[in-house]
């Protein structure tokens, strides 16, 4: 292998990096934008869905944070769930 072929690749090699992580940090600004915007809508942020739905308990860690609970996942009483489907 010649001297530019290799300085040809580590220069791919640098760009392939670069795009990269900016590509991923594209990612975490939409993923930011959109847990923002659940936490607003709904009070809860998505990964509290997520194990909200994995739990069957009602899971939010701004009660935690705000002080409201001092536990991050309460019971759901049955009694007051009007829709049984989980989907």
């Amino acid at each position: 292998m010649t001297r530019r072929a290799f300085d040809c690749i580590i220069v791919v090699m640098k760009w392939a990096i670069i795009l990269l992580t900016l590509n991923l940090s594209g990612c975490a600004a939409v993923y930011t934008g959109a847990s923002t915007a659940t936490m607003l809508a709904t009070g809860k942020s998505i990964p509290d869905h997520v194990i909200t739905q994995a739990t069957g308990s009602d899971c939010s860690a701004l009660r935690v944070v705000t002080g409201e609970k001092d536990y991050y996942c309460e019971q759901r009483d049955i009694s007051k769930t009007y829709n049984r489907n989980r989907f």
